[in-house]
């Protein structure tokens, strides 16, 4: 891959470092990838210089978008500046409808257009993990020969490793000649916003959190995985809150107060105290609101997680380039064991397309002789009606695959992997004297009496572990360290009140039954570490 060489700074933007005459040398073949962070102008280079010079050319841009949302607010940035004249906006779903259900016949035709510019370009992957028709739009980009092709993020890892391989493997299909490799532009993500660094594991985190916010009368925003806990956080706040999901949601979307919400895409700021969304708004959506001091998050995908810290816009002093002010980021973490489980169910639902990829299709049907791929709930494998036989979505395949070699990543660099990763991701990890020496660990866990009890019963419940004489329950109510009225309470009964009242998802299990010990069937109390409902 040729990488731009030119020195950048703290303070450098997209338009410096990418010069007109560079883009004049651009050509159809040859994808450009612009990797760099929030609020480095990755779209004000579209909307500036990119469209003088598309302009200047008599051609079109087509800016493709991965979120409703984000397509809402700059088609509203586009029409005030009287630019609709040349960029046309559309979502990556909405543009591969078009290929789906009518071969180019309507609008957005990749064809059209002198330039295609795929924003937040991660979307081809990541969203893969749930979308199995991302393959779809990624196809009709990179088969038209005749735009110039520029992809943007600042978390593309994956999909620029398989674009790598996709021009070497396609290159014949393609037209284009062998080796071609995209041209990169890189500005290094400056994350010195994060005023402090949190991770959390609490069940109930998300709402005392609320409590806190509401009662110190600033603001926050939530980035909630699942809209049904997302909707059901909002409820208990509602007064206070303000709601956001995927306008497709078929379950939430009606509670969405869609004046609300339009207000705030246009004013870049909500009023009431808490924005509580999935992750609808995890890219493109600007919030300018400096009552906004804290960010928390509860997103399982990398990339994504990184995207919604980004949402809190914060400017930078011309100067030096350094943010004018920080906030604080919260960040759900996964244990050890919970990441090792997430790998065990990944490695489960793409065998199959990897034994589909290698062996063939009629080896395929011997391995797998009640195979449906109407019914396969992972997505990776189809059934292509043109050619009348079953491919695997190779994005799919692709995102299911590096997820594998992260989680085994962090899993294998301390007890608390996902913290460290991400921690060292963020540039958090120490902070270090004069000497060298490190004093103090960049990052806090918040609560951190509860991570402790948290990891312990993680660790049993994966283990399956039993506890049938008193010495080994003695060593776990001593692992456990859970007080009441300043004691450390002893019984299955207790234990499991207290950890219902922390919030903590396990509980013991405690039943009757023989076991051998000293050579003798005994009667137990036998003790088991199991999931439990909070």
């Amino acid at each position: 891959m040729a990488t731009n060489t030119r020195k950048v700074s703290k303070n450098t933007r997209v338009s410096d470092l990418i010069t007109v005459e560079d883009i004049q040398k651009w050509e159809p073949d040859v994808p450009v990838i612009i990797e760099a962070g929030t609020g480095v102008g990755k779209s004000y280079f579209i909307k500036n210089t990119l469209y003088d010079i598309a302009k200047e050319e008599g051609q079109k841009i087509l800016f493709l978008i991965h979120r409703r949302k984000c397509v809402d607010q700059f088609i509203m940035e586009i029409e005030a500046d009287g630019k609709d004249d040349v960029i046309d906006i559309v979502t990556y779903q909405k543009f591969s409808m078009h290929k789906r259900c009518s071969d180019f016949d309507d609008e957005f035709n990749p064809y059209d257009y002198g330039y295609i510019v795929s924003d937040e370009y991660h979307y081809f992957t990541e969203d893969a993990s749930f979308n199995d028709t991302t393959d779809v739009a990624y196809d009709m980009i990179m088969e038209c020969p005749t735009a110039v092709k520029i992809f943007m993020s600042a978390t593309g890892e994956n999909i620029e490793s398989y674009m790598r391989d996709y021009l070497t493997d396609n290159a014949q299909k393609l037209g284009i000649r062998e080796g071609i490799k995209p041209l990169k532009y890189k500005i290094p993500t400056n994350w010195s916003f994060i005023n402090q660094l949190y991770f959390f594991y609490r069940e109930d985190a998300f709402k005392r959190k609320a409590e806190e916010v509401i009662c110190k009368g600033t603001k926050a925003i939530f980035f909630i995985e699942s809209a049904k806990k997302a909707y059901e956080l909002y409820k208990q706040f509602e007064d206070h809150a303000i709601f956001c999901c995927s306008d497709s949601n078929k379950d939430y979307a009606k509670y969405m107060d869609k004046e609300k919400l339009s207000q705030m895409l246009e004013n870049e700021r909500f009023e009431e105290n808490l924005l509580i969304t999935t992750a609808c708004l995890d890219a493109g959506v600007n919030i300018k609101d400096k009552d906004v001091k804290e960010v928390m998050i509860d997103i399982r995908d990398l990339g994504s997680l990184i995207q919604c810290m980004g949402r809190r816009r914060i400017g930078r002093r011309k100067d030096n380039g350094a943010y004018s002010e920080k906030i604080d980021v919260y960040i759900r973490a996964r244990t050890n064991q919970q990441l090792g489980g997430m790998v065990t169910q990944i490695k489960k639902d793409i065998a199959p397309a990897q034994f589909l990829d290698f062996n063939g299709e009629e080896e395929f049907y011997k391995e797998y002789p009640r195979f449906n791929a109407n019914v396969d709930k992972s997505g990776i494998i189809y059934t292509d009606k043109k050619d009348n036989c079953l491919k695997v979505n190779e994005l799919m395949l692709k995102k299911k695959e590096s997820d594998i070699e992260l989680y085994n990543k962090m899993i294998n660099l301390s007890d608390y992997g996902y913290c460290s990763y991400l921690a060292d991701k963020f540039e958090r990890t120490h902070k270090y004297d004069k000497f060298g020496n490190i004093t103090k660990w960049k990052y806090e866990i918040y609560e951190p009496e509860y991570i402790n009890i948290m990891v312990t019963l993680d660790r049993y419940a994966s283990d399956k572990t039993e506890f049938c004489d008193k010495s080994q329950k003695d060593k776990l109510v001593q692992e456990l360290a859970i007080r009441k009225d300043r004691r450390i309470v002893k019984t299955a009964k207790t234990i499991n009140e207290r950890l219902l009242q922390m919030g903590i998802p396990y509980k013991i299990n405690e039943k009757r039954t023989k076991r051998k010990i000293d050579g003798r069937s005994k009667d137990v109390r036998l003790w088991t570490i199991v999931r439990a409902r909070v």
